[in-house]
Protein backbone atom coordinates (compact mmCIF):
# COMPACT_ATOMS: atom_id res chain seq x y z
CA UNK A 1 0.00 0.00 0.00
CA UNK A 2 2.93 2.36 0.83
CA UNK A 3 4.03 2.78 -3.45
CA UNK A 4 0.07 4.22 -3.56
CA UNK A 5 -0.31 6.33 -0.13
CA UNK A 6 2.81 7.57 0.23
CA UNK A 7 2.85 10.24 -2.87
CA UNK A 8 -0.95 11.09 -1.61
CA UNK A 9 0.05 11.85 1.59
CA UNK A 10 3.25 13.81 0.85
CA UNK A 11 1.36 15.28 -1.86
CA UNK A 12 3.51 13.92 -4.76
CA UNK A 13 0.52 12.78 -6.85
CA UNK A 14 -1.04 16.48 -6.98
CA UNK A 15 2.15 17.61 -7.83
CA UNK A 16 2.60 15.05 -10.66
CA UNK A 17 -1.00 15.97 -12.14
CA UNK A 18 -0.76 19.98 -12.15
CA UNK A 19 2.72 19.85 -13.34
CA UNK A 20 2.73 20.81 -16.95
CA UNK A 21 5.72 18.36 -18.08
CA UNK A 22 5.91 14.80 -17.34
CA UNK A 23 9.42 13.78 -15.47
CA UNK A 24 10.34 11.70 -19.32
CA UNK A 25 10.86 15.42 -20.06
CA UNK A 26 12.72 16.14 -17.83
CA UNK A 27 15.03 13.55 -17.91
CA UNK A 28 15.23 14.37 -21.76
CA UNK A 29 16.56 18.28 -20.74
CA UNK A 30 18.48 16.90 -17.94
CA UNK A 31 21.02 15.46 -20.69
CA UNK A 32 21.93 18.75 -21.20
CA UNK A 33 22.63 19.92 -17.98
CA UNK A 34 26.39 21.06 -16.82
CA UNK A 35 29.04 17.70 -16.95
CA UNK A 36 29.80 18.82 -12.93
CA UNK A 37 26.45 17.68 -11.16
CA UNK A 38 26.76 14.18 -13.58
CA UNK A 39 30.53 13.99 -11.86
CA UNK A 40 29.08 14.29 -8.62
CA UNK A 41 26.10 12.15 -8.89
CA UNK A 42 28.58 9.55 -10.68
CA UNK A 43 31.06 9.33 -7.88
CA UNK A 44 28.76 8.49 -5.17
CA UNK A 45 26.07 6.03 -6.52
CA UNK A 46 28.70 2.96 -5.45
CA UNK A 47 28.32 4.22 -1.86
CA UNK A 48 24.56 5.09 -1.61
CA UNK A 49 23.16 1.91 -0.37
CA UNK A 50 26.54 -0.20 -0.32
CA UNK A 51 24.76 -2.91 1.99
CA UNK A 52 22.00 -3.73 -0.45
CA UNK A 53 22.41 -5.56 -3.69
CA UNK A 54 20.51 -3.69 -5.98
CA UNK A 55 23.04 -0.41 -5.53
CA UNK A 56 26.53 -1.71 -3.96
CA UNK A 57 27.74 -2.53 -7.88
CA UNK A 58 27.79 0.02 -10.45
CA UNK A 59 26.06 -1.93 -12.47
CA UNK A 60 23.49 -3.39 -10.36
CA UNK A 61 19.66 -2.82 -10.96
CA UNK A 62 19.02 -0.04 -8.87
CA UNK A 63 22.13 1.80 -10.02
CA UNK A 64 20.59 3.26 -13.41
CA UNK A 65 16.91 4.36 -12.36
CA UNK A 66 19.08 6.38 -8.58
CA UNK A 67 21.46 8.27 -11.22
CA UNK A 68 17.94 9.37 -13.57
CA UNK A 69 16.11 10.69 -10.99
CA UNK A 70 19.43 12.29 -9.11
CA UNK A 71 19.78 14.18 -12.41
CA UNK A 72 16.33 15.20 -13.07
CA UNK A 73 16.18 16.34 -9.55
CA UNK A 74 19.35 18.29 -9.80
CA UNK A 75 18.06 19.54 -13.23
CA UNK A 76 14.74 21.01 -11.72
CA UNK A 77 16.43 22.57 -9.00
CA UNK A 78 19.51 24.38 -10.06
CA UNK A 79 19.59 26.66 -6.92
CA UNK A 80 20.06 23.09 -5.17
CA UNK A 81 21.92 21.09 -7.40
CA UNK A 82 23.03 18.03 -6.32
CA UNK A 83 23.19 16.95 -2.45
CA UNK A 84 24.79 13.33 -1.23
CA UNK A 85 21.94 13.04 1.51
CA UNK A 86 19.36 13.27 -1.37
CA UNK A 87 21.28 9.68 -3.11
CA UNK A 88 20.52 7.51 0.30
CA UNK A 89 16.20 8.71 0.13
CA UNK A 90 16.19 8.45 -3.77
CA UNK A 91 17.58 4.92 -2.94
CA UNK A 92 15.45 3.70 -0.66
CA UNK A 93 12.19 4.99 -2.12
CA UNK A 94 13.30 2.98 -5.52
CA UNK A 95 12.91 -0.01 -3.33
CA UNK A 96 9.59 0.53 -2.42
CA UNK A 97 8.18 3.09 -5.79
CA UNK A 98 8.10 3.45 -9.57
CA UNK A 99 11.25 5.84 -11.01
CA UNK A 100 8.89 8.36 -11.60
CA UNK A 101 6.86 8.08 -8.35
CA UNK A 102 10.50 8.71 -6.69
CA UNK A 103 10.72 11.50 -8.31
CA UNK A 104 7.78 13.12 -7.76
CA UNK A 105 8.12 12.03 -4.11
CA UNK A 106 11.40 14.28 -4.06
CA UNK A 107 10.12 17.27 -5.02
CA UNK A 108 7.18 17.58 -2.19
CA UNK A 109 10.06 16.84 0.07
CA UNK A 110 12.14 19.79 -1.41
CA UNK A 111 9.33 22.16 -1.56
CA UNK A 112 6.78 21.27 1.03
CA UNK A 113 7.65 19.03 3.73
CA UNK A 114 11.57 20.16 4.21
CA UNK A 115 12.63 23.83 4.48
CA UNK A 116 13.38 24.85 1.44
CA UNK A 117 16.88 25.87 1.94
CA UNK A 118 17.72 22.48 3.19
CA UNK A 119 19.28 20.96 0.23
CA UNK A 120 21.14 24.34 -0.34
CA UNK A 121 25.20 24.71 -0.80
CA UNK A 122 25.49 26.05 2.37
CA UNK A 123 22.98 23.70 4.21
CA UNK A 124 21.72 26.43 6.40
CA UNK A 125 18.84 24.41 6.70
CA UNK A 126 20.02 21.43 8.21
CA UNK A 127 22.16 23.64 10.80
CA UNK A 128 19.00 25.28 11.57
CA UNK A 129 17.24 22.41 12.33
CA UNK A 130 20.64 20.80 14.15
CA UNK A 131 20.26 23.69 16.92
CA UNK A 132 16.51 23.46 16.87
CA UNK A 133 17.17 19.95 17.87
CA UNK A 134 19.96 20.88 20.57
CA UNK A 135 17.14 23.16 22.17
CA UNK A 136 14.71 20.36 22.04
CA UNK A 137 17.12 18.53 23.92
CA UNK A 138 17.34 20.68 26.81
CA UNK A 139 13.74 20.21 27.46
CA UNK A 140 12.88 17.27 26.71
CA UNK A 141 15.81 15.23 27.64
CA UNK A 142 18.01 17.01 30.05
CA UNK A 143 19.87 14.65 31.91
CA UNK A 144 20.76 13.16 28.72
CA UNK A 145 22.06 16.47 27.24
CA UNK A 146 23.88 17.75 30.60
CA UNK A 147 26.55 14.61 30.00
CA UNK A 148 27.07 15.31 26.77
CA UNK A 149 27.65 19.21 27.58
CA UNK A 150 30.21 17.94 30.51
CA UNK A 151 31.98 15.65 28.29
CA UNK A 152 32.32 17.91 25.46
CA UNK A 153 30.21 15.10 22.81
CA UNK A 154 29.65 16.86 19.82
CA UNK A 155 26.32 15.07 18.97
CA UNK A 156 25.82 17.42 15.94
CA UNK A 157 27.71 15.08 14.08
CA UNK A 158 25.13 12.48 14.35
CA UNK A 159 22.75 14.26 14.21
CA UNK A 160 23.39 16.27 11.13
CA UNK A 161 23.16 12.50 9.05
CA UNK A 162 19.85 11.71 10.16
CA UNK A 163 18.51 14.96 9.17
CA UNK A 164 20.31 15.32 5.37
CA UNK A 165 19.10 11.53 5.01
CA UNK A 166 15.63 11.65 7.10
CA UNK A 167 17.26 8.45 8.79
CA UNK A 168 17.35 6.45 5.94
CA UNK A 169 20.97 5.96 6.29
CA UNK A 170 20.54 4.49 9.96
CA UNK A 171 17.48 3.09 10.61
CA UNK A 172 16.47 -0.73 10.29
CA UNK A 173 14.13 -0.90 6.76
CA UNK A 174 11.45 -1.69 8.88
CA UNK A 175 11.74 0.74 11.26
CA UNK A 176 12.32 3.50 8.08
CA UNK A 177 9.25 3.22 6.97
CA UNK A 178 6.90 3.29 9.96
CA UNK A 179 9.15 6.90 10.59
CA UNK A 180 8.57 8.00 7.17
CA UNK A 181 4.61 6.88 7.29
CA UNK A 182 4.85 9.59 9.91
CA UNK A 183 7.21 12.16 8.14
CA UNK A 184 5.12 12.00 4.95
CA UNK A 185 1.68 12.33 6.51
CA UNK A 186 2.11 14.90 9.13
CA UNK A 187 5.55 16.94 8.08
CA UNK A 188 8.93 17.18 9.75
CA UNK A 189 7.83 17.90 12.85
CA UNK A 190 7.92 14.49 12.70
CA UNK A 191 11.78 14.24 12.35
CA UNK A 192 11.95 15.96 15.94
CA UNK A 193 9.97 14.39 17.69
CA UNK A 194 11.20 10.80 16.10
CA UNK A 195 14.78 12.11 17.49
CA UNK A 196 14.22 12.93 20.62
CA UNK A 197 12.13 9.81 20.65
CA UNK A 198 15.03 7.47 20.53
CA UNK A 199 17.00 9.31 22.51
CA UNK A 200 14.33 9.70 25.84
CA UNK A 201 13.90 5.83 25.28
CA UNK A 202 17.59 5.25 25.85
CA UNK A 203 18.21 8.19 28.31
CA UNK A 204 18.70 6.27 31.49
CA UNK A 205 21.05 4.26 29.91
CA UNK A 206 23.29 6.57 28.20
CA UNK A 207 23.57 8.64 31.48
CA UNK A 208 24.63 6.15 33.09
CA UNK A 209 26.84 5.02 30.82
CA UNK A 210 28.48 8.23 30.88
CA UNK A 211 29.06 8.50 34.62
CA UNK A 212 30.45 5.26 34.76
CA UNK A 213 33.35 5.25 32.16
CA UNK A 214 33.25 8.93 32.27
CA UNK A 215 34.44 8.23 28.13
CA UNK A 216 33.11 10.88 25.37
CA UNK A 217 33.85 8.42 22.55
CA UNK A 218 31.95 5.40 24.44
CA UNK A 219 29.69 8.34 24.76
CA UNK A 220 29.63 9.63 20.93
CA UNK A 221 28.74 5.63 20.05
CA UNK A 222 26.05 5.26 21.74
CA UNK A 223 24.46 8.23 20.57
CA UNK A 224 25.63 7.12 16.75
CA UNK A 225 23.96 3.94 17.35
CA UNK A 226 20.48 4.63 19.11
CA UNK A 227 18.56 4.29 15.99
CA UNK A 228 20.03 0.45 15.27
CA UNK A 229 19.53 -0.14 18.90
CA UNK A 230 15.25 0.14 18.50
CA UNK A 231 13.49 -2.83 17.95
CA UNK A 232 10.27 -2.49 19.02
CA UNK A 233 8.53 -0.32 16.51
CA UNK A 234 4.91 0.38 18.31
CA UNK A 235 7.24 1.53 21.25
CA UNK A 236 8.60 4.39 19.47
CA UNK A 237 5.84 5.12 17.99
CA UNK A 238 4.50 5.27 21.26
CA UNK A 239 6.86 8.02 22.59
CA UNK A 240 6.11 9.93 18.98
CA UNK A 241 2.53 10.79 20.01
CA UNK A 242 3.44 11.49 23.23
CA UNK A 243 5.24 14.31 22.17
CA UNK A 244 2.47 15.46 19.68
CA UNK A 245 1.04 18.46 22.16
CA UNK A 246 4.91 19.67 22.87
CA UNK A 247 6.82 19.18 19.94
CA UNK A 248 4.27 20.95 17.26
CA UNK A 249 4.73 22.34 13.78
CA UNK A 250 4.27 26.37 15.34
CA UNK A 251 7.36 25.60 17.94
CA UNK A 252 9.56 24.12 15.05
CA UNK A 253 9.02 26.75 12.54
CA UNK A 254 9.41 29.37 15.55
CA UNK A 255 12.57 27.45 16.10
CA UNK A 256 14.09 27.26 12.61
CA UNK A 257 13.11 31.06 12.08
CA UNK A 258 15.14 31.81 14.99
CA UNK A 259 18.23 29.79 14.37
CA UNK A 260 18.36 30.26 10.45
CA UNK A 261 18.73 34.21 11.49
CA UNK A 262 21.39 33.70 13.94
CA UNK A 263 23.49 31.44 11.47
CA UNK A 264 22.89 34.18 8.69
CA UNK A 265 24.23 36.55 11.18
CA UNK A 266 27.29 34.62 11.75
CA UNK A 267 27.97 34.66 8.34
CA UNK A 268 27.02 38.12 7.88
CA UNK A 269 24.25 37.71 5.79
CA UNK A 270 21.86 39.77 7.86
CA UNK A 271 22.50 41.94 10.26
CA UNK A 272 19.08 42.18 12.06
CA UNK A 273 18.12 38.99 13.28
CA UNK A 274 14.96 40.08 15.18
CA UNK A 275 12.56 40.47 11.80
CA UNK A 276 11.86 37.70 9.30
CA UNK A 277 12.54 40.30 6.82
CA UNK A 278 16.15 39.21 6.06
CA UNK A 279 15.35 35.38 6.18
CA UNK A 280 16.06 33.30 3.28
CA UNK A 281 13.47 33.41 0.72
CA UNK A 282 10.69 30.72 1.82
CA UNK A 283 9.61 28.48 -1.58
CA UNK A 284 12.16 26.80 -3.49
CA UNK A 285 11.36 27.46 -7.98
CA UNK A 286 11.57 24.43 -10.33
CA UNK A 287 13.10 25.73 -13.83
CA UNK A 288 10.60 26.67 -16.00
CA UNK A 289 9.67 23.65 -18.06
CA UNK A 290 6.52 23.51 -20.04
CA UNK A 291 4.90 21.21 -22.89
CA UNK A 292 5.17 23.02 -26.34
CA UNK A 293 2.34 25.03 -26.87
CA UNK A 294 -0.09 24.14 -29.51
CA UNK A 295 -0.80 26.29 -32.78
CA UNK A 296 -4.18 27.37 -31.04
CA UNK A 297 -2.78 27.97 -27.52
CA UNK A 298 -0.06 30.41 -28.87
CA UNK A 299 -2.11 32.51 -30.97
CA UNK A 300 -4.84 32.90 -28.00
CA UNK A 301 -2.46 32.89 -25.20
CA UNK A 302 -2.55 35.62 -22.67
CA UNK A 303 0.73 37.37 -20.97
CA UNK A 304 -1.75 39.57 -18.28
CA UNK A 305 0.09 37.40 -15.65
CA UNK A 306 3.48 37.76 -16.69
CA UNK A 307 2.93 41.42 -16.07
CA UNK A 308 1.07 41.66 -12.53
CA UNK A 309 3.24 43.92 -10.69
CA UNK A 310 2.79 42.01 -7.89
CA UNK A 311 4.44 39.21 -9.53
CA UNK A 312 7.11 41.16 -11.09
CA UNK A 313 8.00 42.30 -7.23
CA UNK A 314 8.33 39.18 -5.98
CA UNK A 315 10.51 38.05 -9.10
CA UNK A 316 12.50 41.34 -8.24
CA UNK A 317 13.35 40.23 -4.38
CA UNK A 318 14.31 36.46 -5.48
CA UNK A 319 16.68 37.86 -7.75
CA UNK A 320 18.15 39.96 -5.18
CA UNK A 321 18.35 37.30 -2.61
CA UNK A 322 20.15 34.96 -5.31
CA UNK A 323 22.70 37.67 -5.65
CA UNK A 324 23.35 38.01 -2.11
CA UNK A 325 23.70 34.28 -2.04
CA UNK A 326 25.93 34.22 -4.61
CA UNK A 327 28.52 37.05 -3.29
CA UNK A 328 28.27 35.48 0.03
CA UNK A 329 29.57 32.42 -1.83
CA UNK A 330 32.06 33.83 -3.73
CA UNK A 331 33.94 35.75 -0.43
CA UNK A 332 34.07 32.57 1.11
CA UNK A 333 35.72 30.55 -1.80
CA UNK A 334 38.25 33.39 -1.81
CA UNK A 335 38.67 33.57 2.00
CA UNK A 336 39.02 29.36 1.37
CA UNK A 337 41.97 29.62 -1.01
CA UNK A 338 43.97 32.37 0.83
CA UNK A 339 44.05 32.96 4.53
CA UNK A 340 45.17 36.40 4.18
CA UNK A 341 42.12 37.75 2.34
CA UNK A 342 39.97 37.32 5.28
CA UNK A 343 41.89 40.31 6.40
CA UNK A 344 40.52 42.68 3.15
CA UNK A 345 37.04 40.53 2.65
CA UNK A 346 34.05 41.55 4.94
CA UNK A 347 30.71 39.20 4.36
CA UNK A 348 28.52 42.22 6.05
CA UNK A 349 26.85 43.87 3.66
CA UNK A 350 27.23 48.16 4.26
CA UNK A 351 24.72 49.92 2.92
CA UNK A 352 25.53 53.87 4.26
CA UNK A 353 26.07 56.64 1.67
CA UNK A 354 29.73 56.92 2.37
CA UNK A 355 30.72 53.26 1.71
CA UNK A 356 29.06 53.85 -1.39
CA UNK A 357 31.09 56.98 -2.64
CA UNK A 358 33.92 55.33 -1.63
CA UNK A 359 33.56 52.34 -3.96
CA UNK A 360 32.54 55.34 -6.86
CA UNK A 361 35.73 56.82 -5.98
CA UNK A 362 38.24 53.70 -5.67
CA UNK A 363 36.35 53.17 -9.40
CA UNK A 364 37.26 56.01 -11.10
CA UNK A 365 40.74 55.35 -9.65
CA UNK A 366 41.47 52.59 -11.02
CA UNK A 367 40.00 53.62 -14.53
CA UNK A 368 42.06 57.00 -14.45
CA UNK A 369 45.13 54.30 -13.69
CA UNK A 370 44.60 52.01 -16.61
CA UNK A 371 46.02 48.90 -17.09
CA UNK A 372 49.06 48.14 -15.05
CA UNK A 373 49.37 43.79 -14.67
CA UNK A 374 49.66 41.44 -16.85
CA UNK A 375 49.42 37.65 -16.81
CA UNK A 376 52.28 35.52 -18.30
CA UNK A 377 50.09 32.76 -20.87
CA UNK A 378 53.65 30.66 -21.22
CA UNK A 379 56.91 30.37 -19.40
CA UNK A 380 59.65 32.56 -20.97
CA UNK A 381 63.54 31.86 -20.70
CA UNK A 382 65.98 34.81 -19.69
CA UNK A 383 68.64 34.17 -22.61
CA UNK A 384 70.58 37.88 -21.76
CA UNK A 385 71.12 40.24 -19.07
CA UNK A 386 68.11 42.67 -20.17
CA UNK A 387 65.65 40.19 -21.04
CA UNK A 388 62.76 39.53 -18.45
CA UNK A 389 62.39 35.51 -17.13
CA UNK A 390 59.18 34.21 -16.06
CA UNK A 391 56.83 31.45 -15.59
CA UNK A 392 53.81 30.73 -17.20
CA UNK A 393 50.56 32.45 -14.99
CA UNK A 394 53.28 34.59 -13.01
CA UNK A 395 51.92 38.21 -12.60
CA UNK A 396 54.23 40.91 -14.40
CA UNK A 397 54.15 44.93 -13.50
CA UNK A 398 54.66 46.85 -16.83
CA UNK A 399 56.92 49.65 -17.17
CA UNK A 400 56.83 50.69 -20.49
CA UNK A 401 54.49 48.99 -23.60
CA UNK A 402 55.45 52.28 -26.11
CA UNK A 403 56.84 48.83 -28.63
CA UNK A 404 54.11 46.89 -29.20
CA UNK A 405 56.25 43.78 -29.54
CA UNK A 406 58.42 44.53 -26.58
CA UNK A 407 57.23 45.57 -23.23
CA UNK A 408 59.34 46.14 -20.10
CA UNK A 409 58.19 45.06 -17.07
CA UNK A 410 58.88 43.63 -13.91
CA UNK A 411 58.59 40.74 -11.39
CA UNK A 412 60.20 39.07 -8.41
CA UNK A 413 62.04 42.44 -7.94
CA UNK A 414 63.66 42.02 -11.84
CA UNK A 415 63.25 44.18 -14.71
CA UNK A 416 64.00 43.63 -18.12
CA UNK A 417 62.04 43.46 -21.82
CA UNK A 418 59.93 40.15 -22.95
CA UNK A 419 57.85 39.62 -26.04
CA UNK A 420 54.05 41.14 -25.32
CA UNK A 421 52.14 38.12 -26.93
CA UNK A 422 53.59 36.11 -24.20
CA UNK A 423 51.08 37.76 -21.73
CA UNK A 424 47.51 38.66 -21.44
CA UNK A 425 46.76 42.35 -19.69
CA UNK A 426 44.85 42.00 -16.35
CA UNK A 427 41.86 44.07 -16.40
CA UNK A 428 42.25 45.05 -12.29
CA UNK A 429 39.84 48.55 -12.29
CA UNK A 430 38.91 49.42 -8.81
CA UNK A 431 40.32 45.84 -7.65
CA UNK A 432 43.37 44.00 -6.99
CA UNK A 433 43.84 41.16 -9.17
CA UNK A 434 44.46 37.48 -7.70
CA UNK A 435 44.57 34.27 -9.79
CA UNK A 436 42.50 32.60 -7.79
CA UNK A 437 39.58 35.10 -9.06
CA UNK A 438 40.91 34.47 -13.01
CA UNK A 439 38.76 31.67 -15.17
CA UNK A 440 42.28 31.05 -16.80
CA UNK A 441 44.41 29.86 -14.05
CA UNK A 442 41.34 28.58 -11.14
CA UNK A 443 38.63 27.39 -13.53
CA UNK A 444 36.51 26.56 -10.18
CA UNK A 445 35.29 30.31 -9.93
CA UNK A 446 33.69 30.09 -13.36
CA UNK A 447 30.98 27.80 -11.43
CA UNK A 448 30.54 30.16 -8.84
CA UNK A 449 30.08 33.08 -10.95
CA UNK A 450 28.39 31.94 -14.20
CA UNK A 451 26.83 28.79 -12.48
CA UNK A 452 24.82 30.73 -9.68
CA UNK A 453 24.17 33.50 -12.04
CA UNK A 454 22.93 32.28 -14.65
CA UNK A 455 19.98 30.55 -13.27
CA UNK A 456 19.15 34.06 -11.69
CA UNK A 457 18.29 36.26 -14.80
Amino acid sequence: MRPYLWPRFAGATKKRLAAGYSYEEVLRQSAQDKPSIGVQIERSLSRTLPNNICFWKKNGPGIDALRRVLKAVAFIYPDLGFCEGMGVIVAVLLLFCSEETTFWMMTALIEDILPPNYYSQTLLGVQADERATRHLMKSHVPDLNKILDELDVEVSLVTVNWLLTLFASVFPTRTLIRVWDFIFYTGSVSIFRVIISIMKMKEDEIVELGKSTMSSADLFNAISQLPQSVTEVDKLVEYMTSFEFTITEHLINELRKKHQAILMADQGMIVNTTTDTNLPKQKIHRRKLARSKSIIKQIFHSKDGDNDPKLKNVRQTEILVDLKDSVLQICRYFISCDEKMEMNISTKADYSPESHAHDIDNFLAGRREGHKRARALLDFARQDEDELGFRKNDIITIICEKDEHCWVGEVNGLRGWFPAKFVEVVDERGKNYTIYGDEAVSPEITEYIRGNNIFTF
